[in-house]
């Protein structure tokens, strides 16, 4: 609140960045804490998130705190890390499935009735 009486300016263009015209756009975090996540210990550029996904890294919450703001393709992913990312509801979909990919048995046995 007070962030948006002191800076309005800023707060209408974020404003206006998530809801644009005919694409609306979403802020999600994702926290790196799955055991074995292949995404741990790449950088932003080895793990192609943007590339894979079209949504964007706006900022990493490492573990103990300390926070990213704009990484770098060479800002490499700890476990642990908390990231904030910007995309359109497919974007943000797509990415939670390409850092948390669901582990199936295939083909899966049929259900006993």
């Amino acid at each position: 609140m007070a962030a948006a009486a002191l800076r309005p300016q800023v707060m209408d263009f974020v404003d206006g960045i998530l809801s644009s015209g005919d694409r609306t756009f979403y802020m999600e975090e994702f926290e790196l804490t799955t055991p074995n996540n292949p995404y741990v210990g790449q950088t932003l550029r080895e793990a192609k998130l943007r590339s894979q996904s079209g949504a964007l890294v706006l900022a990493i919450r490492r573990l103990d705190g300390t926070p990213i703001v704009g990484p770098n393709a060479d800002t490499i992913l700890m476990q642990g890390d908390h990231l904030i990312c910007m995309g359109t509801a497919d974007q943000i979909r797509l990415l939670n499935q390409i850092l948390f990919p669901m582990k199936t048995a295939f083909p899966r046995p049929p259900k006993q009735s």
